[in-house]
Protein backbone atom coordinates (compact mmCIF):
# COMPACT_ATOMS: atom_id res chain seq x y z
CA UNK A 1 0.00 0.00 0.00
CA UNK A 2 1.64 3.58 -0.79
CA UNK A 3 0.35 6.55 1.03
CA UNK A 4 0.12 9.99 -0.65
CA UNK A 5 1.38 13.04 1.26
CA UNK A 6 -1.40 14.51 1.06
CA UNK A 7 -3.24 11.80 2.44
CA UNK A 8 -6.20 13.14 4.64
CA UNK A 9 -7.87 9.41 5.26
CA UNK A 10 -6.80 8.59 8.75
CA UNK A 11 -7.69 4.81 8.62
CA UNK A 12 -5.59 4.91 5.13
CA UNK A 13 -2.21 5.98 7.17
CA UNK A 14 -3.17 3.73 9.72
CA UNK A 15 -3.45 0.60 7.19
CA UNK A 16 0.43 1.77 6.11
CA UNK A 17 2.16 1.98 9.18
CA UNK A 18 0.64 -1.39 10.57
CA UNK A 19 1.90 -2.93 7.14
CA UNK A 20 5.25 -1.31 7.51
CA UNK A 21 5.00 -2.99 11.43
CA UNK A 22 4.39 -6.27 10.15
CA UNK A 23 7.23 -6.29 7.77
CA UNK A 24 5.52 -5.49 4.79
CA UNK A 25 7.86 -2.98 3.27
CA UNK A 26 8.06 -4.58 -0.13
CA UNK A 27 11.31 -6.05 0.75
CA UNK A 28 11.27 -9.78 1.06
CA UNK A 29 8.53 -12.28 0.45
CA UNK A 30 8.82 -16.58 -0.23
CA UNK A 31 7.47 -18.68 -2.49
CA UNK A 32 7.81 -22.39 -3.62
CA UNK A 33 8.29 -23.33 -7.49
CA UNK A 34 5.46 -25.63 -8.90
CA UNK A 35 7.13 -28.61 -9.99
CA UNK A 36 7.22 -29.82 -13.86
CA UNK A 37 5.81 -26.15 -14.91
CA UNK A 38 6.79 -23.42 -16.43
CA UNK A 39 4.99 -21.08 -13.97
CA UNK A 40 4.03 -20.60 -10.49
CA UNK A 41 1.38 -18.10 -9.00
CA UNK A 42 2.37 -16.50 -5.95
CA UNK A 43 -0.05 -14.59 -3.54
CA UNK A 44 1.61 -11.26 -2.73
CA UNK A 45 -0.59 -8.61 -1.61
CA UNK A 46 2.22 -6.03 -0.54
CA UNK A 47 3.27 -5.80 -4.45
CA UNK A 48 1.87 -4.03 -7.05
CA UNK A 49 1.66 -4.22 -10.66
CA UNK A 50 5.26 -2.66 -11.14
CA UNK A 51 7.00 -5.10 -8.47
CA UNK A 52 10.26 -7.07 -10.07
CA UNK A 53 10.94 -10.43 -7.78
CA UNK A 54 14.41 -11.50 -7.54
CA UNK A 55 14.54 -15.24 -7.15
CA UNK A 56 17.36 -16.46 -4.45
CA UNK A 57 17.41 -20.16 -4.49
CA UNK A 58 17.18 -21.50 -0.57
CA UNK A 59 18.12 -25.43 -1.20
CA UNK A 60 20.25 -27.53 -2.80
CA UNK A 61 18.32 -28.97 -5.49
CA UNK A 62 17.08 -25.51 -6.25
CA UNK A 63 20.99 -23.85 -6.32
CA UNK A 64 21.42 -26.59 -9.17
CA UNK A 65 19.00 -25.76 -11.23
CA UNK A 66 20.06 -21.93 -10.75
CA UNK A 67 23.51 -23.11 -11.64
CA UNK A 68 21.99 -24.97 -14.99
CA UNK A 69 19.93 -22.12 -15.94
CA UNK A 70 16.89 -24.42 -16.09
CA UNK A 71 15.54 -21.78 -12.69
Amino acid sequence: MTVATNERDLTKINIAIQQLEQGRSNAVGTCTLTPNTTTTTVAAPNCGEGSKPFLMPTSAHAAAEWGNGTL
